[in-house]
């Protein structure tokens, strides 16, 4: 039985080194931060800024700025629109059904996963069909971080080894607890499928499956893994955890300074004001164990009550407000441009604004477009071996559609351009067009990106000879038609 692993409340397995307990631990910590589940780390992050008092005396952190999340969300466009699959050897119904499996439907999702935590992983399912569902594919996403995968010395990037942690329900108690999945090609010759208990390793695969055999072997008698892993980009590394981690810490920096603004502008965006020899009336205690301090609550529009001090001389005063909000805003700004340079993306590839849930950094189109184009090589062998994972499993379990197994072709459909765009990039190619600097061949081009310069000119062929036609059509019918008069036959009396 699987179980959401983010909403399960189990205490987390651990590994098999160090090492890889430290690069999961580095995932989670994204993400949360991803999913939005970060208020804690934040809160451990701003306590090592500050003492607990003053931590208290900001109230709750701001996550209305998570700049990580933001990025990676307008980054991940590449399934904005279902891919054009192909396949020279698929038929009109071979393709019919595998439009039918859905293979897309998640993948919006996980490619914020992968552009965020660097890599991800698909677990391809066959279910064989019971009393909730028919017989087919589930693919199930899966973080690195309940992953440990190992590779051959050949091909470094092609894992032999993955081993999973999940959630089962023990038959012996029926209760719950994290088991490890392990499918094993290391040798060939003898492929493996074990659960083992997260503490101790034991192999108790027999408690949950009656036949051990292992079940996916293609048509040439080799055994292959389920799985698909998908990189962000190829670093010629296995795993690449800390990969944007500047974009990480800027996030947690940024959230930081944003707490610090919501907390200036709530508690002390107008004059203090302060007495002399005189004690404030109605002061409570507020806060716990070291936070605890006197306060008393105020704003603009209240009124406090001061008592004098051993008869002497009183007075009361205010001093200068040395806080402006707005100035500290627009430094905020300033270094979340620091953070985002850091990533490859410069000034002219975004827009900053500020309202009043948080500073905005907003992609230009054109940026996004350009990341995506960059990110579609690695997506792109990932996406075919997931097609042709897909093909040998559905080989070897049904017997109603046979899939080729090679020969699969992805092709992803770039961002479209929104109206400004077309409008900036039309004056600009009309500009250079009118300077000479251009030809009209290449205006067609620039305005169609894609188009070869052939086929950009017989475009323009086209088009002149269709203006041609027109243009005649419209003089025929613009002249003024011609009246035959018939002649008129005058008869003489006589002959009337």
């Amino acid at each position: 039985m699987h179980t959401d692993l983010f909403k399960k409340k189990l205490a987390l397995p651990k590994p098999s080194s160090s090492d890889e307990l430290s690069r999961w631990e580095a995932t989670r910590r994204r993400r949360r931060v991803l999913l939005g589940e970060w208020e804690q780390d934040l809160n451990d992050y701003i306590s090592r800024h500050l003492g607990t008092a003053r931590q208290g005396s900001w109230g709750p952190p701001s996550q209305a700025l998570n700049l990580f999340k933001s990025i990676i969300n307008q980054l991940a466009v590449i399934y904005d629109q279902d891919p054009l699959v192909s396949n020279d050897e698929l038929l009109p119904e071979q393709a019919e059904y595998v439009e039918s499996l859905m293979l897309w439907s998640k993948a919006k999702h996980h490619s914020k996963l992968v552009l965020g935590l660097r890599e991800s992983l698909i677990r391809i399912h066959w279910t064989p069909g019971n009393h909730v569902g028919a017989a087919g594919f589930y693919l199930r996403l899966v973080t690195p971080d309940y992953v440990e995968i190992e590779t051959s010395n050949d091909s470094p990037n092609n894992p032999v080894m993955i081993r999973e942690a999940l959630i089962r329900t023990d038959p012996r108690d029926e209760q719950e607890y994290w088991f490890f999945d392990e499918w094993d090609i290391r040798d060939p010759s003898n492929p493996t499928f074990k659960i083992c208990e997260s503490e101790g390793g034991k192999d108790v695969t027999h408690l949950f499956i009656e036949d051990e055999t292992y079940s996916y072997i293609d048509d040439d008698g080799r055994p292959f893994l389920p799985w698909v892993l998908y990189h962000a980009e190829d670093t010629g590394r296995l795993f690449d955890c800390y990969g944007w981690n500047e974009l990480l810490s800027g996030t947690y920096e940024l959230a930081l300074l944003w707490s610090y603004w919501v907390h200036i502008v709530k508690d002390a965006s107008w004059a203090q004001k302060y007495g002399i020899n005189v004690r404030l009336s109605g002061t409570s205690l507020s806060g716990d164990g070291r936070a605890e301090r006197a306060s008393i609550e105020t704003d603009p529009s209240s009124l406090l009550m001061f008592e004098g001090m051993n008869g002497e001389a009183a007075s009361l005063g205010n001093f200068v407000n040395s806080t402006d909000p707005k100035l500290i805003s627009e430094s905020i700004i300033d270094f979340s441009s620091v953070i985002i340079d850091n990533i490859g993306l410069t000034p002219s590839d975004y827009q900053k604004t500020v309202s009043e849930s948080g500073v905005a950094i907003k992609l230009k189109r054109e940026s996004i477009r350009r990341m995506q184009k960059m990110s579609e090589v690695s997506f792109r062998k990932s996406d075919e071996e997931l097609l042709t994972k897909v093909s040998m499993i559905n080989n070897l379990f049904t017997e109603n559609i046979k899939l080729p197994v090679t020969g699969w072709h992805i092709e992803y459909q770039s961002l479209t351009e929104d109206n400004d765009e077309i409008k900036s990039k039309l004056e600009l190619n009309k500009s250079l067009l009118d300077l000479g600097l251009i030809t009209m061949v290449d205006f067609i081009q620039r305005m169609n990106p894609g188009l070869s310069r052939e086929d950009a000119a017989n475009k323009l062929l086209s088009n002149i000879e269709e203006d041609a036609m027109f243009s005649k059509i419209r003089r025929v019918s613009l002249e003024e038609p011609k009246i035959e008069e018939e002649p008129i036959e005058i008869k003489s009396e006589v002959e009337a």
